[in-house]
């Protein structure tokens, strides 16, 4: 039963990358090109959780200088990362907390919707441009 598991995560895996080769063409292309593999390869970590994950990986795409520590981090201390590392502009704070609200839900574990998710964030990054 769990060589079952391996194989269908595995196959799952295959699947979403070359989804996300399709997706490379797209103008949200860097947002999809690090979500969709941050999700997958989080959600296979033992004791990881959609939640957890697609925080994670939200705040890594978004914010990208501030993965490097968040790598092998959980959670909660990679929120702290963010606030004691170097500040946020104000539209990554804007566009981190947009999506968070706006966008986390689109993930399951069967699906990151990196599409989805990706126009979610786009549509973040113009709210909060529009808002200065």
């Amino acid at each position: 039963m769990e060589r079952r598991n391996n194989v269908k995560a595995v196959v799952v895996m295959m699947i979403m990358m070359v989804e996300l080769g399709l997706l490379a063409t797209q103008s949200s292309a860097s947002f999809s090109s690090c979500y969709g593999p941050c999700f997958i390869f989080c959600v296979l970590k033992p004791n990881e959780t959609v939640c957890t994950c697609t925080l994670q990986c939200l705040k890594d795409c978004l914010i990208p200088s501030s993965s490097s520590s968040s790598s092998s981090s959980s959670m909660p201390s990679s929120i702290e990362n963010i606030s004691s590392s170097s500040p946020l502009s104000t539209d990554q704070y804007c566009n981190l907390g947009c999506a968070i609200f706006s966008c986390a839900s689109l993930s399951t574990k069967k699906n990151p919707g990196v599409k989805e998710v990706g126009s979610c964030v786009s549509n973040c990054s113009q709210i909060c441009t529009e808002k200065h």
